[in-house]
């Protein structure tokens, strides 16, 4: 780390908290850091994790691949998982917030709405938004795999949080721009934009997550193959660290010192070490947000655009809406029940998009072309999926 970073591992508590401070010294770069509470706040309810769910309990193949297993009377089929190199890493070198953050007026989102599809990834502004959106009915069987826009809610059977895909109309959902223009583009409709905020954009991740991928394709073993990823990781994880889950830890060795404690309305938890030991934590009196959120909120967005662009701007045209079954995903990966008569000829078509380099040499997929470059698609197969 000293050699290839110029910093000491040892001053550091956690990968996160050297990795980010080697992307600081690495780039240069000046992030400057939200002034507004609502801001943050609204922000903050942009972050929303990777999305991971199920979408059909059992599945099987059925191709001329399977030898005796075979059923040449039923329509041939291909269970296949695809995977994206480096998800994140191929976020993180797009242009994220980085300074100038404001409100924008009343005639800005009026103007916006005007203008959504002129804007790009490329350009030196961007916006996060707070928008109702409509979902069609007309566009559910089409968007039955994945719908857009996920958001956080408990299941009618659960009684904790988490990240679902619904037909639901979305209020108040804040979001990237870029997002929202992908949502737009498949049919959803968008009603009123309440609030947006505004900000200059850059790519000075980019020095940085490129340089350890480039490491990535020079190690020599899996360690010095993994730690690059890892370090590249962990810059979104950093990014939105909730400072109110941090607290004070006091050590009480008489009672009295535990009941002073104790007796405060900052008390949260106590732990007995023995006797005469006792740990007690307490809430912090204040709280400053020294993380860069938006950053973090943008690194998530950007992913999930890939993988929707992904599954309907390539994999559902390619071979027919009818004939892939999205089956299960986890964040960064697809599987898939693909109707195809033969699926390595298939792929043939798709190979620009695929990172076949861990093929065998004299496989017909094979190429170095794509090999562990950001965001292409590595693969696999089998045969039964429950």
């Amino acid at each position: 780390m000293m050699k290839t970073y110029g910093l000491d591992p040892v001053y550091y508590f956690s990968i996160p908290g050297l990795s980010f401070d080697c992307m600081m010294k690495h780039t240069g770069v000046e992030i400057s850091l939200l002034q507004d509470i609502d801001m943050q706040l609204m922000i903050e309810r942009s972050i929303r994790g990777g999305i991971s769910q199920c979408s059909q309990r059992y599945a099987e193949s059925n191709n001329h691949h399977m030898g005796n297993s075979y059923n040449p009377d039923l329509p041939s089929t291909y269970l296949t998982y695809l995977d994206a190199n480096n998800l994140y890493g191929y976020s993180m070198v797009k242009k994220h917030p980085l300074k100038d953050f404001k409100w924008m007026t009343k005639q800005e989102i009026k103007q916006f709405k005007k203008c959504l599809f002129d804007l790009t990834e490329n350009d030196d502004e961007g916006f996060f938004l707070e928008v109702d959106i409509v979902y069609p009915d007309y566009l559910h069987n089409s968007h039955n795999d994945l719908p857009f826009l996920p958001e956080k809610k408990v299941p009618p059977t659960s009684k904790n949080e988490k990240l679902l895909t619904t037909f639901d109309n979305k209020y108040r959902y804040v979001l990237h721009y870029l997002n929202l223009q992908q949502a737009l583009s498949h049919g959803l409709i968008l009603k009123k934009i309440h609030r947006g905020i505004k900000f200059t954009q850059s790519d000075y991740l980019a020095t940085y997550i490129n340089f350890n991928t480039e490491l990535r394709k020079t190690a020599k073993n899996m360690a010095q193959r993994t730690q690059p990823k890892l370090l590249n990781n962990v810059i979104y994880g950093r990014s939105i660290e909730d400072f109110r889950k941090r607290s004070n830890l006091k050590v009480a060795t008489t009672w009295n010192q535990a009941r002073k404690l104790i007796s405060k309305s900052t008390f949260l938890d106590y732990t007995i070490i023995n006797e005469n030991l006792v740990l007690i934590k307490l809430q912090k009196k204040t709280i400053k947000f020294m993380r860069p959120i938006f950053l973090g909120a943008s690194i998530l967005e950007l992913s999930k655009i890939k993988m929707y662009h992904f599954l309907y701007s390539i994999v559902k045209p390619y071979f027919g809406r009818k004939n892939v079954k999205l089956l299960y995903m986890d964040t960064d990966s697809f599987f898939f029940q693909i109707k195809v008569d033969d699926l390595y000829e298939a792929f043939k078509g798709l190979k620009h998009y695929l990172d076949t380099s861990d093929y065998p040499p004299n496989h017909f997929l094979h190429s170095n072309r794509n090999e562990k470059k950001n965001s292409e698609i590595s693969k696999m197969n089998s045969t039964e999926w429950f």
